[in-house]
C-alpha cells in the first residue's frame, strides 16, 4: 500500500488495486506520469489524500506544459503590447479571454513537471480550508495562499 509519513509520501511502496482505482478516476489521463519523475509519488499522495478526504471526483487539468502552451496561457486576458513586453509571441493575445495566470511563461514550474493542477468543479467554497490542510501537509506550495488565489494549483 502507498503508505505516507508526516505528509510524506514514502518511496519504493506500490499502490492496492483500490487506489489506483482512485488514482485512475481522479487522473483518467496520466497526467501525473507526465511529470518530472522526482515528483510523481508526491503528487500521487497529495491526489489520492485529497481523495480520502472527500475530493474523489476532483481531476487533474494539468501537469508539465511546454513553453508555447505557457505562452498560450499567458496570452488569455492579455494584449499584444503585454505579450510583447513578456516576450510572448503577440498571436497569443486574447484580450477578452479571463486571465488564468500571473506569472512570466518561463517561471512557471509547469514547465519542469513540478506543478499539478487540480478542478474541484461542483464541490462548495468552503471546502478550501481542507484543500489547504492537504496543501500544508504535504508541505507543497499551493496557489490557495497566494494574493490572487488560484485553489487548484500545487507545486513542488
Amino acid at each position: 500500500m502507498l503508505e505516507m509519513d508526516g505528509g510524506e509520501v514514502i518511496p519504493g511502496r506500490t499502490a492496492t488495486p483500490l487506489l489506483k482505482e482512485a488514482l485512475e478516476v481522479m487522473d483518467p489521463d496520466g497526467l501525473i506520469e507526465r511529470m518530472d519523475s522526482s515528483v510523481r509519488t508526491y503528487f500521487r499522495g497529495v491526489l489520492l489524500t485529497l481523495g480520502t478526504v472527500g475530493f474523489g471526483k476532483c481531476r487533474v487539468v494539468s501537469t508539465r506544459r511546454t513553453l508555447e502552451q505557457q505562452q498560450e496561457i499567458f496570452g488569455l486576458g492579455r494584449t499584444k503590447a503585454e505579450c510583447r513586453r513578456f516576450k510572448v509571441p503577440q498571436k497569443h493575445a486574447k484580450p477578452l479571454a479571463a486571465q488564468v495566470t500571473w506569472i512570466a511563461p518561463g517561471l512557471s514550474r509547469h514547465l519542469k513537471g513540478m506543478a499539478m493542477d487540480v478542478s474541484f468543479r461542483g464541490y462548495h467554497d468552503k471546502t478550501v480550508d481542507i484543500i489547504g490542510h492537504v496543501a500544508r501537509s504535504f508541505k507543497c506550495t499551493w496557489g490557495g495562499n497566494w494574493k490572487v488565489r488560484d485553489y487548484g494549483h500545487f507545486e513542488r
